[in-house]
């Protein structure tokens, strides 16, 4: 039997050829938001409004803009949310030439609102994962007790992110994705592009060519 309730709302956007996910998710007693989107926030806002008490938690994966860029919005409507960070990445907040962001000074303007941890850490029962290569401090959101994992720009259903942006490194994909791989064969991935909620064994198995090279030995 589970400990706590477990729910996930997923809402897409964009063009079809580069959808993004958004996903709320209500566990153990908060309500979480995976990064934010770069535009128009008034369907997310109304959306929490009416389905949620409040907001508690944002959980960030990574700087770049079309995950941040939303944040001054989502701060002023929910003064009392947390954002996490990984203490590194949090430099993204500062620094639009990392985050490629029409905002910048995010940490120092808002910092009450922050909160950073080390990989490995546990936040609100979240566990972070260190997955370094699309940026290098960015981190994938494992909820263990339901075996589901935000894998943002890290993993697709059967591709995986770039590495040409500021602090990427093509060195680190092979072990960041590897790591990933070591979780339960049934954990759902939840990316930021693209089809979601597929198996971590049925990612193994595609026949995708983009994979095949990380996954081979």
């Amino acid at each position: 039997m589970k400990s706590n309730f477990f729910s996930l709302t997923t809402v897409e956007l964009g063009i079809p050829e580069l959808r993004s996910n958004v996903y709320i998710f209500e566990y153990a007693n908060k309500v979480n938001l995976i990064d934010t989107w770069y535009w128009d926030l008034s369907w997310l806002i109304t959306s929490i409004k009416n389905n949620y008490p409040t907001l508690d938690n944002i959980f960030i994966t990574h700087g770049h803009f079309d995950h941040i860029d939303g944040l001054m919005k989502l701060l002023e409507v929910f003064p009392k949310v947390t954002c996490h960070i990984n203490k590194e990445e949090a430099r993204f907040l500062d620094d639009s030439s990392l985050s490629l962001s029409r905002h910048f000074r995010l940490f120092e303007n808002y910092r009450k609102n922050f909160s950073t941890f080390r990989w490995g850490d546990i936040v609100d029962w979240v566990k972070t994962i260190s997955t370094p290569w699309h940026t290098i401090w960015g981190t994938c959101y494992l909820v263990e007790e339901y075996n589901v994992c935000f894998t943002w720009d890290t993993l697709f259903s059967d591709n995986h992110g770039r590495t040409d942006l500021p602090t990427g490194d093509y060195d680190s994909m092979r072990s960041s994705i590897g790591k990933l791989l070591t979780l339960d064969p049934q954990t759902l991935i939840y990316p930021w592009h693209w089809p979601y909620g597929i198996k971590l064994t049925e990612v193994r198995d595609s026949d995708s060519e983009m994979l095949k090279h990380i996954f081979e030995v």
